[in-house]
C-alpha cells in the first residue's frame, strides 16, 4: 500500500515520523464515508509492524484483520467493532463506538474508537484515532496498547474488496 497526502507519499514501512506527521495533515474522515468493512495492517518500520500480530494475540485479538463500521440509526452515528480470523472465516470481535473528537496528538478532529468498559486489559484503556488519506484508506493510531507509551501504534485500513467480503 502507497498512497499521497500532500506532497507525503506513505506506504506501510514508513517511518513513524512520517506515519505521524502525514496523520497530522490528513484530514477528519466523514463518518458516512465509513460505513463498511476495512481491511487492517499494521503500519511503520519493521521493528513495530513484525512484532504486531504477536502483541495482538497476547492481549486476546489474535488474527485480527480489520474493522467494521455500521451506521447506527437515523443519528448518523457509527458502531464499530473488529475483525478477526478464524476457522470458520472472519469474525468481528470487540466492539468499540465512534464518535467525532479532538485528537490527542493535534486536537483536530479525528474519528475516536473506544473500547468498551467491560473490555479485557489493555484494550479497556485504548483508543485509535482515524483519518483519512483519500482513495478509501484510512490512516489510524492505537494509543495505550503499550501503557506509557505516548506514541500511537499506527495502522492502515483499506477497504475491503467486495469479491471477498466475509460474512
Amino acid at each position: 500500500m502507497s498512497t499521497t497526502t500532500g506532497a507525503t507519499r506513505v506506504t506501510l514501512s514508513s517511518s513513524l515520523g512520517r506515519l505521524t506527521s502525514t496523520f497530522r495533515a490528513a484530514p477528519a474522515t466523514r463518518q458516512a464515508d465509513l460505513v463498511g468493512r476495512f481491511r487492517g495492517e499494521a503500519a511503520g518500520p519493521w521493528w513495530v509492524r513484525v512484532p504486531a500480530p504477536i502483541l495482538l494475540g497476547a492481549t486476546g485479538m489474535p488474527r485480527w484483520v480489520g474493522k467494521e463500521f455500521i451506521a447506527a440509526g437515523n443519528a448518523g452515528g457509527l458502531r464499530c467493532h473488529n475483525l478477526v480470523e478464524r476457522d470458520e472465516g472472519v469474525e468481528p470481535s470487540l466492539p468499540m463506538s465512534a464518535r467525532m473528537a479532538p485528537s490527542r496528538l493535534d486536537s483536530r478532529p479525528t474519528l475516536l474508537l473506544t473500547y468498551e468498559r467491560d473490555a479485557p486489559l489493555p484494550w479497556r484503556n485504548v483508543t485509535d484515532e482515524v483519518r483519512s488519506l483519500g482513495s478509501g484508506l484510512l490512516l489510524g493510531l492505537s494509543f495505550g496498547i503499550l501503557p506509557g507509551v505516548p506514541l500511537g501504534a499506527p495502522f492502515v485500513l483499506a477497504p475491503w474488496p467486495a469479491d471477498t467480503t466475509p460474512g
